[in-house]
């Protein structure tokens, strides 16, 4: 009985492993995501060029802070930042 109590206990432990990894795979991937985003719509301001305001909602959460010490910069929230 005990034995087969363990082996059920590191089945479970493994799929809770399984399931962990699969949340960090996602996380990292929406990580990602956001960075391409962020790189299309914000960084097209560099030159000159246009940056893409309405991206930011989709970038931002309502309650980010964006900072940039380089450029003495903090807007926190995101109107602040859109306005910025």
């Amino acid at each position: 009985w005990i034995a087969g109590r363990n082996r059920q206990q590191r089945g479970l432990a493994g799929r809770a492993r399984a399931v962990q990894r699969r949340g960090c795979l996602e996380g990292a991937g929406r990580i990602a995501e956001l960075t391409a985003q962020y790189a299309l719509g914000v960084n097209q301001g560099w030159e000159g060029a246009a940056v893409d305001i309405n991206a930011l909602s989709d970038i931002f959460a309502p309650d980010a802070v964006w900072q940039s010490r380089m450029m003495g910069v903090r807007a926190a929230g995101l109107e602040a930042i859109v306005v910025g």
